[in-house]
């Protein structure tokens, strides 16, 4: 009896302490888990603020790529737009365009450097900020084609106006009437016609620009008050004032003088293809003047040549 109490005594004993070992072993079991848990924990924590870290900086990049982007874009529009204005409002297709036709134009000036020129001496150049080579070319070859059409009036001077003189001379009548706002620039064409011996067959006007009325609007022209022009004017030729001067510079030309030109006169307009131009040709074709409109008839380059038809 007592042998089997003392079994039944140390196996509760042995029960009792298996029981303890358990239960500390869950414990320290469940502190391991805590702990790792925490562990685990502080590491979401560093793997959020990494990322968060992260996004930020991909955020600070990628608006600085979006500034540089739109950086390089404007400075890409400024840069053309210089580009443009340096060009004379001519675009980058227009400048292809006249590239391409260069040797062309040089060849036929060369032609007709041979046929007109007879004084020693190089013609002045021609070409920006003077009128194209395909508008001279066009000017002479309507002389030419028509010699009747002897009063002849140039907007803006430079090298063009002693081709038109020669092409004048050579005909044996006629004369070149030219504004020109610039002093500087008057004074060294009409050097250049003294080199060439063809004062009498050009003169070059001192025309300062001022504001003139074009259809209830204020534009800016030629002073031509007090000036000797002809009462009637078979050839115009509009080269000036430059866009760089005046954005609606060449605008008031038919305009202005639409009464001193009948039906069968020429107008020729140099720098064909920029927006001002494009709109100042919508203006002259469509707009009635004097009984009068112009019918575009041929173009070249940048030069496009207009005639004065009747209306009705």
């Amino acid at each position: 009896m007592a042998a089997t109490l003392g079994s039944r005594t140390t196996f509760g004993v042995l029960i009792s302490g298996s029981l303890a070992l358990a239960v500390v072993s869950v414990a320290l079991t469940a502190r391991e888990l805590m702990r790792r848990v925490h562990a685990l924990g502080h590491k979401v924590e560093a793997l959020r603020a990494a990322h968060a870290k992260e996004t930020s900086r991909t955020r600070e990049l990628t608006s600085r790529a979006a500034d540089g982007a739109e950086r390089t874009s404007r400075e890409g529009r400024a840069l053309r737009a210089e580009l443009t204005r340096a060009l004379g409002g001519l675009s980058l297709r227009d400048l292809r365009d006249t590239l391409e036709q260069m040797p062309y134009e040089a060849a036929e000036l060369n032609t007709l450097h041979a046929e007109l020129v007879e004084t020693p001496g190089a013609v002045p150049a021609i070409g920006s900020p003077s009128v194209a080579p395909s508008t001279v070319l066009a000017a002479v070859d309507e002389l030419r084609r028509a010699p009747s059409k002897t009063s002849i009036v140039e907007c803006g001077s430079g090298g063009s106006t002693v081709w038109l003189a020669y092409a004048v001379a050579r005909g044996g009548e006629g004369h070149v009437h030219v504004l020109e706002h610039e002093p500087a620039f008057a004074a060294r064409t009409r050097e250049h016609l003294r080199q060439h011996s063809l004062e009498k067959y050009a003169t070059v006007h001192d025309a300062p620009l001022r504001h003139v009325e074009v259809d209830s609007e204020s534009a800016t022209w030629y002073d031509t008050s007090g000036l000797e022009l002809p009462a009637s004017i078979d050839l115009l030729v509009v080269g000036g004032p430059a866009p760089s001067v005046t954005a609606d510079g060449r605008l008031p030309a038919f305009p202005v003088l639409a009464d001193r030109l009948g039906v069968g006169a020429r107008i020729i307009l140099d720098d064909a293809g920029s927006l001002s131009s494009d709109s100042l040709a919508r203006n002259w074709q469509t707009v009635v003047r004097d009984g009068h409109l112009l019918r575009r008839v041929f173009s070249q380059g940048r030069t496009v040549v207009f005639e004065v038809v009747e209306v009705g």
